[in-house]
Order: C-alpha cells, then structure tokens, then sequence
C-alpha cells in the first residue's frame, strides 16, 4: 500500500506534517510549500552473492552481476561489500535529497551527497560498518541547507537501520 505524505506551510515559514502508518515508527518531514501530495510505492529488489564465484547478481540479471572482493585483497577498481555499499548509501541520499527538495523551490544545481563507509573490527564485538554522510548544496543559504539535509537524513531509507528477515531455507529431504 502507497504512503501518502502531506505537508503545508504558512506564512513562508516551514509546517512539520508527522507521518503515521501501521507498524512503522513516527517521522516527521517539514516542508516549505502549500499543499503537496507525495505517493510512495513499495519496491523490492533481490541480491543474491556466491561465495564460490565471488559475485553479487541482482535481480537475477547477468548485465547486473559484479566480481567482489574481500577489503583486504581489493585493489582500486574493485568492488568490496564497503564500496557498494557507499555507493548505496550515497545514491540513496541524493535520490532522497531530490525528493525532499521537490516540495520546495530549492535550487540543486551542482548539489552532491557523498558517503564515507568504514569496515570497523573489534575482537570482542566483531565487524561493523561506520558510516560519515556529506553534502555540498552550493546554492542554499545555511538555514534551508541544514533543514533540508535533517529531512533528508531523516527520511533516506539506508540511514535508519534495516530490518532484516531471515528467509526460511527449505529443509533437504
């Protein structure tokens, strides 16, 4: 089922709408314009990596399908689960930047979202990714910038923890 976010503003000045749906948590987007309706639909897509080739597949397409290394043994022009990941991270940022601004007139030329992703291992606690996200919006004043980068923070996708699901793996007979 599509969410439906609204918002409006008065007098200019920014209005926060919170956003409610069933079994989700609370979010709230500000947003500086009148009445606008934003439909979201849900998308799924399917990864599936081989250990024994060492590939990722997506969505079982051969023209989607990439080598993947270890961090340890990448060389420059290789991909590593960090580097997919940030390249993720940072698409989804820009993605969700754009659609945040679209409720306003804000000018995103030369607008760019950037993400930093770092393999971190501690012996007792194991592996985990930190990651840094940053923005040039070159041609927003500091105030609507940093509004706008906290909506968009707020409301990408890759920033929030996921929940994951283990799939049941039928049992050989």
């Amino acid at each position: 089922m599509p969410a439906l976010l609204r918002s409006r503003a008065t007098d200019g000045r920014y209005a926060a709408f919170v956003h409610r749906l069933p079994g989700y948590a609370e979010r709230r987007y500000v947003h500086q314009q009148a009445w606008k309706v934003v439909v979201m639909s849900e998308k799924s897509f399917t990864a599936r990596a081989s250990a024994g080739e060492e590939h990722v597949e997506i969505d079982g397409q051969d023209e989607l399908r990439y080598k993947i290394t270890t961090p340890d043994s990448a060389g420059d022009a290789e991909l590593t689960p960090e580097r997919l990941y940030a390249a993720a991270v940072a698409s989804c940022l820009q993605q969700t930047l754009k659609i945040t601004a679209a409720t306003g007139d804000f000018d995103l030329t030369d607008a760019t979202a950037t993400a930093q992703v770092t393999l971190e291992h501690d012996l007792r606690e194991g592996y985990r990714l930190s990651v840094t996200a940053g923005f040039d919006l070159p041609n927003l004043d500091d105030e609507v910038r940093d509004g706008l980068i906290a909506r968009t923070l707020e409301a990408c996708p890759l920033t929030n923890p996921p929940s994951v699901v283990l799939e049941e793996q039928p049992q050989p007979a």
